[in-house]
């Protein structure tokens, strides 16, 4: 890669010479591509040994310090053994599979007419270079196209859903939000509008919120069957955070030395710790299909790219949140998503069944046939606008357990995001309010936060209440729709 550097010398204005350019020609270098690893050819044995090989004994750990140093050293040893045992993947260019001989034979024609048409710049040489071009673009759409048919006639129940991911990226680059055209006036259009700052606030009535059961002194530590069982239900595959530490990697450690990850983790929960390298996430900005436009902020949705290690802990903590949430009262079986056994199929069929059964029934003389009303809405904003003050008060009048509490806390507090689009990306910058997207205790952190907003009881007599996440849906049976309408809007 090659740069023209342009340079006018100005004499004095006495002399009787002019300014003379001077133009310089500097090699530059290409920027360095990151280096991926080959993870098929991983020797997991040698990584095995030299995790062993450290004999790390994290048995007697004692408060924050130590707990922070404890997973500092982890993380180092975790890269360490990756770096002996993953090789680097050796660069080279891949031809694309819809690529074949006559688009290679069409775009050596092109080039000979472009060449022909600088060489003699005549009417008859440029309109045959146009038409060339023309023929191999198209050739080449045609053949993306015909390959794109291909995959998805050949597609399994399995692969289908990667094949259309994979056909249906979004390429092109975030037009200009709120008059910013920039990418730094993009960057901080969406921070103002998808993570508020922290706005002052009324502290909730002491008395607002009841617990069906106080669990506050309740202490349990992490054990190994808690570890196996999460890891063996993550999502492999998917991004890394800022540590570059896989779930793949973090199966092997547990295998290699499963005594490591259950003291460590208990040592969080007991001293309240989530180190600021697990607060820190990579933000990519995802546009929402089917917007009229994307030139406003609340059309795309923020993805936080975190720390494999930390969302391990996420999912442990997040699975005791749920249970003891139900015991106290701080969710609700109608609440579909992040709860056991309850799932978007759940939510359909609470919505549906009753719905079916009223119109199914057949008028009879005695009873009068109740005619079903439906309204559905969701939370505006809802993961980034939980306010982290009022989920811990929510919390503590809910009586969950003390250290789930505090360790939310330092968990919400204190985190930073890095927006990440257009091929660039910024500095990482603190937010003071929201739950990450991406994160597996936001969902579950979402539901105590929008249970603790709903004034009428779930699952009245003549209603029925369902919420996926944040999309919440009403069923009113009613004998007349105004009726059925006046319930709703109560």
């Amino acid at each position: 890669m090659q740069s023209d550097l342009s340079l006018a010398v100005d004499h004095d204005t006495t002399s009787d010479h002019s300014a003379v350019p001077v133009t310089l020609s500097l090699p530059m270098a290409p920027a360095a591509a990151v280096p991926r690893r080959c993870w098929c050819r991983a020797d997991w044995g040698l990584f095995d040994r030299r995790v062993q090989s450290a004999g790390m004994d994290l048995s007697q750990l004692q408060g924050t310090d130590d707990t922070l140093r404890a997973i500092t050293n982890i993380t180092c040893l975790i890269n360490q053994a990756v770096d002996e045992a993953v090789p680097l993947r050796v660069p080279r260019k891949v031809a694309a599979p819809w690529w074949n001989h006559s688009i290679i034979l069409a775009k050596q024609s092109f080039k000979r007419a472009d060449r022909r048409a600088c060489l003699q710049p005549t009417a008859a040489n440029r309109k045959d270079s146009h038409y060339k071009r023309s023929k191999w673009s198209i050739m080449v759409q045609n053949a993306k196209t015909a390959y794109c048919i291909h995959q998805l006639e050949n597609a399994s129940t399995r692969t289908v859903w990667k094949t259309l991911k994979h056909h249906n990226t979004h390429h092109k680059p975030i037009p200009p939000l709120d008059g910013r055209p920039d990418f730094q006036g993009k960057c901080d259009v969406l921070r103002e509008e998808l993570f508020p700052d922290t706005v002052q606030r009324t502290p909730l009535p002491a008395d607002l919120l009841t617990s069906k059961k106080d669990l506050r002194h309740y202490k349990s530590g992490i054990t190994a069957y808690e570890i196996q069982l999460a890891i063996t239900h993550l999502k492999y595959g998917t991004s890394v955070g800022p540590d570059n530490i896989t779930y793949s990697t973090l199966h092997r450690l547990t295998e290699a030395a499963p005594h490591l990850l259950p003291y460590v983790f208990t040592a969080c929960l007991k001293y309240a710790v989530h180190p600021p390298e697990w607060k820190t996430a990579n933000c990519v900005v995802i546009p929402k299909p089917g917007k009229k436009s994307y030139s406003h902020p609340k059309s795309y949705r923020p993805i936080s790219l975190q720390s494999c290690f930390g969302k391990l802990l996420e999912t442990i903590v997040a699975k005791r949140l749920s249970q003891t949430a139900l015991m106290c009262g701080a969710t609700h079986p109608s609440q579909m998503g992040a709860q056991p056994e309850n799932s978007a199929i759940d939510a359909l069929l609470r919505t549906i069944n009753p719905i079916a059964n009223s119109i199914s029934r057949k008028k009879t003389t005695n009873q009068k046939p109740t005619r079903p009303a439906v309204l559905t809405h969701d939370i505006e904003g809802a993961f980034n606008q939980v306010h982290p003050t009022t989920l811990y008060e929510i919390r503590c009048q809910r009586q969950m357990p003390s250290y789930l509490v505090e360790w939310v806390a330092t968990f919400n507090t204190d985190r930073k995001i890095t927006l990440g689009f257009d091929q660039q990306s910024e500095k990482p910058q603190p937010y003071r309010c929201g739950l990450p997207q991406g994160s597996p205790i936001s969902p579950i952190l979402l539901l105590i936060y929008s249970n603790a907003m709903l004034k009428k009881q779930h699952c009245p007599a003549d209603a029925i209440d369902t919420s996926y996440v944040d999309d919440v849906c009403m069923v009113q049976l009613s004998h007349t729709v105004s009726e059925a309408n006046v319930c709703l809007e109560e």
